[in-house]
């Protein structure tokens, strides 16, 4: 399936409604963004966090949980789309972390 869609202002896109049905996704919901091969990659991310940073399932998300890796540093490998390396990417990490969680973005 493929539509033509005009990226926006602040760079959104619009995901077309047989997809977003198809995947269960829902306004709100996490996902996952990677570039591969030159492409841009959107799946529907397990979980996400509530405010009170419990995990709550959302559509699709068990099907996904099951395929999803275990391993938190599998899960960076992903994300960051290369190994994590714990002793060059750490410090980068923990300066993130302190950044976001003062709410200074």
């Amino acid at each position: 399936m493929s539509e033509i869609r005009r990226i926006g202002k602040r760079f959104t896109i619009v995901i077309p409604k047989s997809v977003r049905t198809e995947l269960g996704l829902e306004e709100g919901q996490d996902v996952l963004v990677t570039v591969e091969k030159g492409r841009i990659v959107i799946e529907p991310f397990p979980y996400h966090l509530t405010t009170k940073t419990s995990a709550r399932e959302t559509p699709g998300s068990r099907e996904m949980n099951e395929s999803f890796p275990r391993d938190p540093f599998k899960v960076l490998d992903l994300i960051i789309d290369r190994p994590y390396r714990e002793d060059s990417d750490e410090p980068a990490v923990e300066r993130w972390l302190k950044k976001s969680a003062s709410g200074r973005h």
